[in-house]
Formats: structure tokens, sequence, C-alpha cells
């Protein structure tokens, strides 16, 4: 699988990080890991989850994202944050996607950026709890 997923603050928040073509097959196979071994555990209401896009050199289209995605967002879903420079018509696809299938999304250009925002989205996570060894 081109991707790798761990708790950045266990059973608070997600890092997730892909590499290489993501197939369409792929993805849903990594939501549907995502739903069961993270979000269904989490301790806190919502569950958020960081995404590294840098090193990934293909992703499914917007109707592979969408069918994969499906009609219900697990009730746990906090924010959806990606990291990374993204051509502008890619941002505007993912705000699209958000609202069209109703679940919290953002994108920053750095990994700090998004911890900020999350700070601010969220404060009952304790980020001196961060397992920073998952985001190297």
């Amino acid at each position: 699988m081109p991707y790798n997923i761990a708790w950045y603050v266990e059973k608070h928040v997600v890092y997730v990080r892909y590499w290489d073509k993501l197939t369409a097959q792929e993805f849903s196979e990594y939501l549907q890991k995502v739903e069961r071994e993270y979000l269904d555990h989490g301790h806190s209401a919502l569950v958020h989850i960081i995404v590294d896009t840098a090193e990934a050199t293909s992703l499914p289209t917007l109707q592979q994202l969408a069918s994969g995605i499906g009609k219900e967002i697990h009730p746990k879903s906090g924010w959806m944050v990606t990291l990374g420079d993204i051509h502008p018509t890619t941002k505007w696809i993912g705000e699209f996607a958000s609202r069209l299938f109703k679940f919290r999304y953002r994108n920053f250009r750095t990994m700090p950026e998004a911890v900020t925002f999350l700070k601010e989205m969220d404060p009952t996570i304790d980020w001196s709890q961060a397992d920073e060894s998952v985001v190297r």
C-alpha cells in the first residue's frame, strides 16, 4: 500500500502519508481502515486526520473519491487537513467535495500551520502527547 497511517496524538489525531500512485481501490481500502482502526476507537467526540500527499505522484479522480467516500460520514469524523502546495484547481475540488459531502476540510502548506489550525478548532487535545516520529 502506498500509504502509512498512525496516531499522531493517540486516539485524537491521525497522521496519513501517501507516496507513489494511490489507486481508487487503495483509497477505498484506506477509508475502511481509518474507520475501523481509528475513528471507531477514538476517545474524543471528533477524530481529526492530517493527510500528507507531498510524495504522492497520483491520486484518485474526484469521481473515484466521491464513490469511495459514500453518502455517510463517520460520526467521529473531525477535520481532514491536507498538507502541501497543491494546484489551485485541486484545492478548489477538495473544498467543493467537502461542501458536497458535508465534511470538514482545510489545506495548509506546512505541518505547523495544520497543527495551529487544529489547536484552534479543538482545544480539548493534549498536544504534548503528539508523536513526532510518525511525521518523519
